[in-house]
């Protein structure tokens, strides 16, 4: 009976317009777009991981990864409560030995 009820349902308009959809589609990934002449780390996205154990006050981690021409991510640790200035400071730390400053930059 089981094989009368699907192929029923497989041959019937009305049920396939009416049949739950047990798989919903998945949404594709952005594809981030670079230029082919960027520099490191030029082009980045950043992410916090948070949720995690307590060690010496820092219960983050402040991922940084290039889009550009080396793929690398860095991993700092960081509180959960960190804000634009501190991220901001964070990166000039520990990335801007990475970039070269761009022309009419100055420290």
């Amino acid at each position: 009976m089981k094989t009368w009820i699907a192929k029923y349902v497989s041959g019937c308009a009305i049920c396939q317009q009416n049949k739950n959809l047990t798989h919903q589609s998945r949404i594709p990934l952005y594809h981030i777009t670079t230029l082919e002449d960027t520099l490191p780390f030029q082009q980045v996205t950043m992410d916090l991981i948070m949720g995690l154990p307590n060690v010496k006050g820092k219960d983050a981690i402040l991922t940084i990864v290039d889009h550009g021409c080396s793929r690398a991510a860095v991993f700092l640790p960081c509180s959960i409560t960190i804000m634009g200035p501190r991220i901001a400071a964070l990166y000039l730390k520990h990335l801007s030995m990475v970039q070269p400053p761009e022309e009419g930059y100055h420290r």
